[in-house]
């Protein structure tokens, strides 16, 4: 089962990167500089064939090709993921500090998406988590001190295209606490 959940975890992962590749263009830098060294590479290859053997040339050449290549793959996926990784991890690391060990007992809430509205402000989070609404709803407090943030209606909901997918949180919110509302302080007579 711990399988299982690695696996989503990582596709979470790697869908978090692709989507913030496409919100934040600037983040492409890191993936177009491993595009550029596989170019290089492979521009340059031919100096690798300089010294070898005639007889051992054909398959030197398959290593090359098939190796290179397969490298390349490898470092542009392990980029695009390091990307999710370090786009998820704040957030998840502060959730986790809101929440308690009873809670967490299931594993830590990991972030499918984030994108923030430009015009007002609202980040939305959606969370794959196996804690329940009511969790969140009482952890609220927690979350907002945790996090640097204060939640705007609908502050908390399931995800989902029908909103009822219960594995699926999506948290609406903006930068900074507000302090609480307290009323009158003391009596003006």
């Amino acid at each position: 089962m711990r399988i299982l959940e690695r696996i989503k975890k990582r596709y979470f992962r790697l869908s978090l990167a692709i989507q913030q590749l496409i919100l934040r263009p600037y983040l492409n830098i890191f993936p177009l500089a491993i595009l550029a060294g596989f170019w290089m590479f492979w521009n340059q290859k031919s100096g690798l064939y300089a010294h070898t053997p005639k007889l051992i040339l054909p398959v030197w050449r398959g290593i090359v090709h098939i190796g290179g290549t397969i490298m390349f793959i490898i470092l542009f996926i392990f980029t695009v993921y390091c990307i999710g990784v370090m786009t998820a991890k704040h957030d998840e690391y502060n959730l986790g500090l809101a929440f308690t060990g009873q809670d967490l007992r299931n594993g830590c809430p990991v972030l499918i998406k984030k994108n923030r509205d430009k015009k007002t402000g609202v980040t939305t989070r959606v969370f794959y988590s196996q804690i329940p609404m009511e969790r969140w709803r009482k952890c609220k407090e927690a979350i907002a001190d945790c996090m640097n943030l204060h939640f705007v209606n609908p502050d908390l909901e399931y995800g989902g295209k029908n909103k009822n997918k219960g594995k699926l949180i999506v948290m609406y919110s903006k930068k900074g606490r507000k302090p609480p509302e307290r009323g009158v302080l003391y009596d003006e007579e």
